[in-house]
């Protein structure tokens, strides 16, 4: 059975992000849904705070929930290091809001 856009583009706005990259390398049609900047722009409404969006937001959400993902990974990182230094601003820092995996 072949899905048609619509549901390949409802299963991939329930997904988490590393489900839609992970799909996105596997098969042509999740790809090609994968690359919506509507289904980006969801996503960051879903996940990222509004104050951060504005900081990250370049003309494009993919390239702002790739930031953010970026930012993530770093902070998860540094959780894991149990670092006291933090790169920004504490008020910046508490509104990153990360996935539970980071496993990409």
């Amino acid at each position: 059975m072949q899905f048609t856009n619509d549901q390949l583009f409802e299963i991939l706005q329930v997904s988490s992000i590393d489900t839609i990259l992970k799909c996105s390398t596997v098969c042509d049609n999740f790809y090609k849904n994968a690359t919506y900047e509507f289904l980006w722009k969801l996503i960051c409404n879903k996940y990222i705070d509004v104050r951060l969006i504005k900081m990250l937001y370049n003309g494009s959400y993919l390239d702002c929930c790739s930031k953010w993902y970026q930012l993530c990974r770093v902070k998860d990182g540094l959780n894991r290091m149990h670092s006291v230094y933090t790169p920004f601003p504490n008020m910046i820092w508490k509104t990153i809001k990360c996935p539970q995996s980071l496993d990409v």
